[in-house]
């Protein structure tokens, strides 16, 4: 068995996606909230926001502003046990499965984010064990159907550049010389679309927010 460490796959990122940390249901919340109970927030923003007239009561936009004054976000904390109870679901959804075509022991790493996002995204990065001559025997049965999938997923157009391999002969090629760690990121994407009977990315992250909220990564401004 080989130990790699790898991009998780179904995965996307975090920026402008279902990942995303939620922050207008928190700001919708908290118009709610001053309304209903204004006892639960500082005295100096409640004095603030009786000065406001209707109109700046109703803006979104004012009272995202005056929440942002008086409170901050962990996104980082946010991100890493977001990522963490990710790749539990994962397992909990797929590690059977993933153990016919010898892919185990898939364990969290880290979260990679860019600074920019013009040329990569978020990555889950975990590790697992790998046994590659049973992997390549598992290729060589579905070769027409991989293949089939990786030109599709893989192939660059217009505004998309992949990021991988659109040719079959490179993966059983790295797989060989034991430089597969991206190529193995496909393969188990693959394997998991002819398991095809769930809504796989919806599924996975609905089990994650049955675990990480939003409300416990937010705090008071120290100077506040």
């Amino acid at each position: 068995m080989n130990n790699k460490i790898i991009e998780l796959p179904i995965f996307t990122w975090f920026y402008n996606s279902i990942h995303e940390f939620d922050y207008e249901y928190i700001t919708q919340d908290f118009i709610q909230n001053i309304q209903d109970d204004p006892g639960c927030y500082p005295s100096e923003l409640i004095s603030l926001y009786n000065k406001m007239d209707e109109s700046e009561k109703n803006d979104f936009c004012e009272m995202d502003s005056l929440f942002s004054d008086f409170y901050e976000i962990d996104y980082n904390q946010y991100k890493l046990d977001y990522s963490k109870s990710f790749v539990d679901a994962f397992n909990d959804n797929f590690e059977d499965d993933l153990k016919k075509i010898w892919i185990t022991q898939i364990k969290f790493k880290g979260v990679s984010s860019p600074q920019y996002y013009n040329y990569s995204t978020d990555s889950l990065d975990v590790s697992c064990n790998i046994c590659i001559n049973k992997i390549v025997k598992y290729l060589d049965s579905e070769k027409e159907a991989f293949s089939k999938y990786i030109k599709k997923h893989n192939t660059s157009y217009d505004w998309y550049n992949a990021f991988y391999s659109n040719e079959y002969d490179s993966y059983i090629k790295e797989l060989k010389e034991d430089e597969s760690e991206a190529c193995i990121t496909q393969i188990m994407s693959f394997y998991i679309s002819l398991l095809d009977d769930r809504e796989l990315l919806y599924d996975l992250h609905y089990k994650v927010k049955d675990s990480v909220y939003e409300h416990e990564y937010i705090s008071l401004i120290n100077n506040k």
